[in-house]
């Protein structure tokens, strides 16, 4: 993002932000395609040894596997243009 708010930004009509810092449409579209469109979030069941899928954008992701008693474990995968295969434990 080149500028956000209308006093600092090139583009005043470009900013996200007026000078008073009311929100312009833009940013709503944005924050919305950030935080809603682009985020992927998901719960799945599964039984041992049972396997799931889901798709999700490129990047970073953090993944929660909870068992039945409760215990949780966290991995981080990094997703790029191959797939990768969770298993439940």
């Amino acid at each position: 993002m080149w500028g956000f708010w209308e006093s600092a930004q090139w583009k005043p009509d470009a900013a996200m932000f007026r000078k008073d810092w009311t929100e312009k449409p833009n940013a709503e579209a944005w924050r919305n395609l950030v935080t809603k469109q682009w985020m992927t979030n998901l719960t799945k069941k599964t039984g041992v040894n049972e396997k799931t899928e889901s798709s999700g954008f490129l990047g970073i992701y953090e993944v929660t596997f909870t068992s039945k008693n409760g215990n949780k474990t966290k991995y981080t995968y990094h997703l790029k243009k191959h797939r990768i295969h969770l298993r439940s434990f």
